[in-house]
C-alpha cells in the first residue's frame, strides 16, 4: 500500500516527468539564429512529438504570444511538412497553408496586421501556381493574375 501511495504522490506532485521528455524548447535571436541564453531571447519555441504526424511546433514572441505553430517531419525542425498558420504579434493572422517537404504546396492566404486579406493564391512544388489575388489595405482588389510552371 505504501508503494502505491508513494508513486501516486510521486506521478501527482511531477506531472512533467512523463510528459517533459517529449518537449524541446528552443530560444532565437532576432533574425531566427538558435541561441543559448533565453535572456537574450527575441523569439523563443516549442515541440512536442505528435504521434506519427512528426513534431508540432509553437514558436513564440518573446511576450507569450504565439508567432507559428506547424508540423515538421523530425524533432530538427528542418522539414515543414503539414499545415502552417503564422501570426502578428497583435494576434492578427499574418498567413496559412501548407508546407510539402519544406515546399509550400497548396492554397495559402496573406493578410495585412490589422486582419484584411492581403493576397491569395496556390503553389504547386514551391512555386507560384494558377491564380492569384492581391488586395489593398481596404479590401479592394489590387492586381490578379495566373501564373504557370
Amino acid at each position: 500500500m505504501k508503494n502505491v501511495l508513494a508513486i501516486f504522490l510521486i506521478l501527482t506532485a511531477f506531472p512533467g516527468l512523463l510528459f517533459s521528455q517529449d518537449t524541446i524548447s528552443r530560444y532565437y535571436d532576432k533574425d531566427w539564429n538558435k541561441i543559448t541564453n533565453k535572456n537574450a531571447a527575441v523569439y523563443y519555441g516549442k515541440s512536442f512529438k505528435n504521434n506519427d504526424l512528426g513534431w508540432t511546433t509553437r514558436d513564440y514572441y518573446i511576450s507569450g504570444k504565439l508567432q507559428m505553430e506547424g508540423t515538421f517531419k523530425s524533432k530538427k525542425n528542418k522539414t515543414k511538412h503539414g499545415h502552417f498558420t503564422y501570426y502578428y504579434e497583435n494576434g492578427q493572422l499574418k498567413s496559412e497553408g501548407d508546407f510539402v517537404n519544406n515546399k509550400h504546396e497548396g492554397e495559402w492566404h496573406y493578410y495585412y496586421e490589422h486582419g484584411q486579406l492581403k493576397s491569395k493564391g496556390s503553389y504547386r512544388d514551391g512555386n507560384y501556381e494558377g491564380p492569384w489575388q492581391y488586395f489593398f489595405e481596404d479590401g479592394q482588389l489590387k492586381s490578379e493574375g495566373s501564373y504557370s510552371i
